[in-house]
C-alpha cells in the first residue's frame, strides 16, 4: 500500500507540474536557438559549446540517480516494514522487555537509510554545481568571442548586446531542465516499482478454452494430485473423493500439507501433479472467479473488513441483509430472537476492532452461510472441508 500510495502521488506530481515544465523549457531553448543562429551563426555555435559536455553528464548522472532512487524505496521499505512488525505487535514487545532490541533495529534499518540517501544526494550535488559551472564558462567564451569580433568589425555592440540578452535565457532554460533531472528519475523509479505490480502474471491462468457449470453439486475428487513449493516437494499422489453433504476432516502433523491441500482446492496454486475435479469437471478448465463463486472458505485466522457487521457477514453476497434473514451473533449467545439494530451495526476493523472477539468471529464463519455457497463449512447443507492441528 505505501508503495502504491507514495509512487502514484510521485508519478501525479511529475505529470501535473514538472513535465509542463520540461517541455516549455525544450520548446524555449529550440526557439531561442533559432533566434541565436539568425542573429549569428559562429556565435551561436560557441554558445552550443557546453552543450554536449551538459548531455553527457545528464547521461551519466541519469542512471545513477534512477538506481539510486530505486535502492531508496526498497530501503525505505525495510524502514517502514520495522515498524509495522513492532508497533501492532508492541504487547509482545513489551511482554519480552524487547524495547530495546526493536529500538536497535529501528536505529541500524534508519542508518542504513542515512547512507543510502547521502550516496544519492552526493551525485545530485555534484551535477546541479557542474552543469551551472558549465553555462557559466559558456557565457564568458561567447563574450570574449564576442568582443574579439566587435574588434575585428564583424559584429557591432548591439548585435552582441541583443545576443547576451538571448543567451542569457538560453542558458537559464538549460539549467531549469537539468534540474528536472532528479524529479523524472524519481518518476522513472516509482513507475518501474508500480509495473513490477501490475505487470505480475498470476500463477493461476485463466483457460483458454473455458468450461461454464450451470449447475454445482460439489463432489470433489483429488486425482494424483501432487504439490511442489519450488523444488520441494509437498503432497503427491493424493486420491480423495469428497461426496457432496459429506463431511470430511484432514488431520496431521505441522507441515504434512493440510492448508496447502486447501488451498490447492480453492485454487490459490494450480497442482504439479494430477487434477482436481468438481462434479467430473478438471478446475483448471473453469474461470477462476466463476469457480471461486461456489466456495466458502474459513480461515485460520479470522479477518474482517471496515464496516459494520452485517457488512461483513453478508460479504459474500453485497445487498443482502446478513443480520435480518441470519442469526449473526456468536454461536454460544445465540437466543431465539434476533440482536437489536444496534448491535448489527456495529462497526469492525482489522487494525481498530476494539469489541468481543466473538462478533468477528461470528462474522468470519457466517460469511459462508449467508453467500450460500455449495461447498461450506456446514454439515446440515452440504460439503466440508475441515482442519486439525496437532
Amino acid at each position: 500500500m505505501a508503495r502504491i500510495g507514495s509512487e502514484t502521488d510521485r508519478i501525479n506530481i511529475f505529470i501535473s507540474l514538472h513535465l509542463l515544465d520540461f517541455a516549455t523549457d525544450v520548446l524555449m531553448i529550440v526557439m531561442t536557438t533559432a533566434i541565436l543562429v539568425s542573429i549569428d551563426p559562429w556565435l551561436a555555435a560557441v554558445t552550443l559549446i557546453p552543450l554536449p559536455i551538459i548531455a553527457w553528464l545528464i547521461h551519466v548522472v541519469r542512471e545513477k540517480l534512477r538506481t539510486g532512487f530505486e535502492r531508496v524505496d526498497r530501503i525505505w521499505a525495510e524502514v517502514t516494514n520495522v515498524l509495522a512488525d513492532t508497533i501492532p505487535g508492541i504487547r509482545v514487545v513489551k511482554a519480552f522487555a524487547q524495547e530495546s532490541r526493536e529500538a536497535s533495529r529501528f536505529r541500524a534499518a534508519n542508518a542504513h537509510n542515512l547512507d543510502v540517501n547521502d550516496r544519492v544526494n552526493k551525485v545530485w550535488s555534484l551535477f546541479s554545481p557542474t552543469v551551472t559551472l558549465l553555462t557559466e564558462i559558456g557565457l564568458l567564451i561567447v563574450w570574449g568571442f564576442g568582443i574579439w569580433q566587435i574588434s575585428q568589425n564583424k559584429i557591432t555592440v548591439g548585435v552582441l548586446t541583443a545576443f547576451l540578452a538571448y543567451i542569457s535565457r538560453f542558458y537559464l532554460r538549460l539549467d531549469s531542465m537539468s534540474r528536472i533531472v532528479s524529479v523524472t528519475q524519481k518518476a522513472a523509479a516509482g513507475a518501474k516499482r508500480i509495473f513490477d505490480i501490475l505487470d505480475h502474471v498470476s500463477s493461476v491462468p485463466e483457460p483458454t478454452n473455458p468450461v461454464h457449470l450451470s449447475r454445482v453439486s460439489g463432489r470433489i475428487e483429488l486425482r494424483s494430485v501432487g504439490f511442489r513449493y519450488g523444488t520441494r516437494s509437498v503432497t503427491r499422489d493424493i486420491n480423495l473423493v469428497i461426496e457432496p453433504g459429506e463431511m470430511v476432516g484432514l488431520v496431521g502433523h505441522s507441515g504434512s500439507g493440510k492448508s496447502t491441500m486447501v488451498n490447492l482446492i480453492c485454487r490459490f496454486y494450480d497442482v504439479t501433479e494430477g487434477a482436481i475435479l468438481i462434479d467430473g469437471v478438471d478446475i483448471r478448465s473453469l474461470p477462476v472467479a466463476e469457480y471461486r463463486k461456489h466456495i466458502g472458505l474459513v480461515l485460520q485466522e479470522p479477518f474482517v473488513f471496515f464496516g459494520t457487521i452485517a457488512d461483513n457477514i453478508a460479504y459474500g453476497k453485497p445487498g443482502s441483509d446478513a443480520c435480518r434473514d441470519h442469526d449473526c451473533r456468536p454461536r454460544r449467545a445465540r437466543p431465539r430472537v434476533h440482536p437489536a439494530p444496534a448491535a448489527r451495526l456495529r462497526f469492525a476493523g482489522r487494525r481498530t476492532w476494539t469489541g468481543a472477539v466473538g462478533w468477528r468471529k461470528t462474522a468470519h464463519l457466517d460469511r459462508p452461510r449467508v453467500a450460500d455457497r455449495p461447498a461450506h463449512p456446514d454439515p446440515r447443507r452440504s460439503h466440508f472441508v475441515g482442519r486439525h492441528d496437532d
